[in-house]
């Protein structure tokens, strides 16, 4: 156990700054992050080294630095797990400003002296990150990749609650991993990777990032002030990793939203919010052997998806179905004729829930956005053709939704289609015959303004389990 060391004050009157290695198994770019730590031009640093590492290679190689540099701190933590060895750096931190360096990542010799001029000019500021230049095992410059490019081209000062916001609306670390970032330790707390009190593992980084923009500000600098190495012996992308990111950006963004900490526009977070919950879904049903062998909590999956899906219906999870003559409604809410409207507004929920009607498959999370775009056609002279009717149903709605002046067509490769019920406004063909039947209706409406024409598609190819009502 290492005693706690008493920090002198530097004759230069700077900030501590404790540049932070977790180690595990490589000696050869441990050494090489080791140097460029140790050439930094900013000369008050700490230097805290956790090497967790299956042999004592690394320490024998650390052993010529810590003998001539006294601010290297190395502790020897054989059997620690990655998480607790990373966490175990930043509580050993005495710095008031920490920065990370991966093993096998490097730092630019300016870069804690650049990044702590702005951080002195300006106290509100809580980070700053930097364009990172990749790298391959030998060193030699790669091209960015996807998410690695510059974000801005010169020295950029962004509001954290709005940094914050694009952050979780883009789903995408833009800040960057550990070894770019160097932040306030005051701001992100006791315990790296912690953000509105829940602790997080695969997005340690972005909840820390998070929890720092909930008070301060960022900094972007296009110069790249470290380098990111690419090379065989990182761990890999494992269905297992990406399970915890998929459920931790969706607790990111529910949470972040539930306490206003980020995310105020409730409009755009529905919009965001359905996309994300979906495309959350589609993956974990890609990898449900690996949920149910317990690649992650079960219970941590099933209360994020409750509480997505609280947020996009204001239901907080626990509102009773029953049901009446086979069609589910919900209790307490009237089912009267056509164009009722369900006690959250939406008639199309209404109709889906609790009127008589073929099949219909849809997710929820599709009617608020249904209405939010369809609504001012309502009981407007309109043709609509939707391709892809399955049993028809979706049809009967959209005549209820539109109203008597409205022209319904539906389109399906199912060769039954023409055999749905029909009537002089509401029709349903083949796929084949729907470029003429495009302009049967189409070219009328062109030479009157007072009619709309609107081309209904499926919102989503994928093989996703929707939710069904009516009879087929």
């Amino acid at each position: 156990m290492e005693h706690q060391r008493q920090i002198a004050p530097h004759p230069s009157g700077l900030p501590l700054v404790s540049i932070l290695i977790p180690t595990h198994n490589r000696p050869d770019y441990a050494e090489l992050a080791l140097q460029s730590a140790l050439a930094q031009t900013y000369p008050h640093i700490e230097i805290i080294v956790n090497d967790n590492s299956d042999d004592t290679l690394t320490q024998e190689r650390f052993a010529p630095y810590i003998e001539r540099h006294p601010h290297i701190h190395y502790a020897r933590v054989p059997g620690c797990g990655p998480l607790e060895n990373f966490q175990y750096c930043y509580a050993r931190a005495t710095g008031e400003y920490v920065n990370y360096l991966m093993d096998d990542d490097l730092f630019h010799p300016d870069k804690i002296q650049k990044m702590m001029s702005f951080m002195l000019a300006k106290p509100n500021i809580g980070l700053v990150t930097s364009f990172r230049q990749l790298i391959d095992a030998d060193g030699a410059d790669l091209q960015p990749i996807a998410g690695t490019e510059r974000t801005f081209h010169v020295d950029t000062l962004i509001g954290g609650r709005s940094l914050g916001t694009m952050i979780l609306s883009n789903g995408h670390n833009m800040i960057g991993e550990p070894t770019t970032v160097l932040f306030r330790k005051s701001d992100a707390g006791p315990v790296f990777g912690r953000f509105l009190g829940k602790q997080y593992t695969t997005l340690s980084d972005v909840a820390t990032w998070l929890a720092v923009l909930a008070h301060r500000d960022g900094v972007y600098l296009p110069d790249a002030l470290s380098y990111f190495r690419i090379h065989g012996g990182q761990d890999q992308r494992s269905n297992g990793i990406k399970i915890k990111a998929n459920v931790e950006w969706l607790e990111l963004f529910c949470d972040a939203h539930q306490q206003q900490t980020f995310l105020n526009d409730t409009q755009a977070v529905h919009d965001q919010l359905g996309s994300k919950l979906v495309t959350c879904i589609w993956f974990l049903l890609s990898v449900r052997d690996e949920v149910k062998a317990g690649a992650y909590p079960l219970e941590r999956i099933q209360a994020v998806l409750q509480q997505a899906t609280s947020i996009l219906f204001g239901t907080g999870g626990n509102r009773a179905v029953r049901k009446t003559n086979g069609i589910p409604t919900r209790n307490n809410t009237p089912t009267g004729g056509t164009m009722d409207q369900q006690a959250n507004g939406s008639v199309l929920i209404d109709y889906f829930e609790n009127h008589e009607h073929r099949m219909i498959h849809k997710w929820m999370h599709y009617f608020e956005i249904y209405e939010r775009h369809f609504g001012q056609f309502r009981n407007q002279p309109i043709s609509l053709l939707e391709f892809g009717v399955l049993h028809g149903g979706s049809l009967q709605m959209w005549k209820h939704y539109f109203g008597k002046q409205a022209k319904i067509y539906g389109a399906d490769i199912n060769p039954a289609a023409p055999s749905w019920p029909r009537s002089r406004s509401l029709s349903c063909w083949p796929t084949r015959k729907a470029g003429n039947l495009c302009k049967t209706f189409a070219r009328p409406c062109l030479r009157s303004t007072s009619s709309s024409t609107m081309v209904a598609t499926p919102c989503c190819s994928r093989p996703l389990p929707l939710r069904s009502c009516g009879a087929n």
